[in-house]
């Protein structure tokens, strides 16, 4: 990138597979930007690579509010180490990550629920892409950020993303362990650079849309402040601020898209809502178009 242009302003994120730093535009002096360039864990330089240029493949195609856009990509120029490495520039969201919006900044109950709204029309778009439906694979907290203005969840991180396919050659999936779908989980393997992470071989056909419904289930529970493991309510602010009937509703959301298999319900949750795992499992979400229909009551 030239330095005559673009200037390096804060460290956003450092990841298993990259590293965000915001960069000043001399060009656009009103829009930073953000670029996302390879972070060469050794062992894994070729997992490395790998998904950052499918995350690009994916994202260069991509345009909707709720999931971020890539500018521009090229190669990092050979060195003695390594070989080429994708990186790239993508708009920055000037905002924050959705777990500490929630914690910290959320303030009113309508806003609460438009949020939720948002972030399900964006896996919406994901899900019914025209050129083929997209399944995310690492929905979380930490991966949706809500931007300032106008106030909205964007989805970013789609470097494990793919594409559905009918085809029974093998791709590489990597996924969060803590909100990933246990189906998921089971196939891969614990990754022993990260705790947290779960790698492995797929078969391309295996790939399921309703891995990120799962996710985003969990993901809705850590919005409303609850560990999603135990059921342990870290904060109250949100569940404070919803009125009882929408409290309900979106406890009930999220134990409907962990539902597509009733064993996959956490306990504290079938207590929470007071049906049983089976019932649930009756009513589960089990596409984006059900759960357009939920969150457009």
């Amino acid at each position: 990138l030239p330095p005559e242009r673009y200037a390096p302003k804060k460290v956003l994120g450092v990841g298993g597979s990259g590293i965000v730093v915001r960069l000043a535009d001399a060009k656009f002096p009103q829009q930073d930007v953000a670029l996302k360039f390879p972070r060469p864990v050794p062992g894994k330089i070729q997992l490395v690579r790998e998904m950052l240029s499918k995350e690009i493949h994916v994202l260069a195609r991509l345009r909707h509010p709720g999931v971020v856009r890539i500018l521009y990509y090229d190669q990092i120029d050979e060195t003695e180490t390594y070989d080429k490495l994708p990186f790239y520039l993508m708009e920055f969201i000037e905002g924050v990550p959705s777990r500490q919006y929630f914690r910290n900044d959320v303030q009113e109950s309508r806003g609460i629920l438009r949020l939720v709204d948002d972030a399900s029309k964006a896996l919406h778009y994901l899900h019914t892409f025209p050129e083929g439906a997209i399944a995310h694979l690492d929905i979380k907290p930490e991966n949706i950020l809500i931007e300032n203005l106008p106030r909205r969840p964007v989805m970013v991180d789609l470097g494990t993303a793919k594409r559905l396919m009918n085809d029974d050659t093998s791709t590489t999936v990597a996924c969060t362990r803590s909100f990933a779908d246990p189906e998921l989980v089971r196939h891969l393997t614990a990754d022993p650079t990260d705790e947290n992470r779960s790698k492995g071989e797929l078969p391309k056909s295996a790939v399921q849309l309703g891995f990120d419904l799962y996710s985003l289930g969990l993901t809705v529970l850590s919005w409303l402040g609850f560990d999603h493991s135990t059921g342990v309510l870290e904060y109250d602010n949100v569940v404070r601020l919803l009125a009882p009937y929408d409290r309900k509703y979106l406890i009930l959301l999220a134990a409907r898209l962990l539902a597509h298999r009733a064993d996959h319900v956490p306990s504290w949750v079938t207590t929470r809502v007071g049906l049983s795992a089976k019932f649930l499992n009756q009513i589960a979400i089990r596409s984006t178009y059900e759960l357009s229909d939920c969150c457009s009551r």
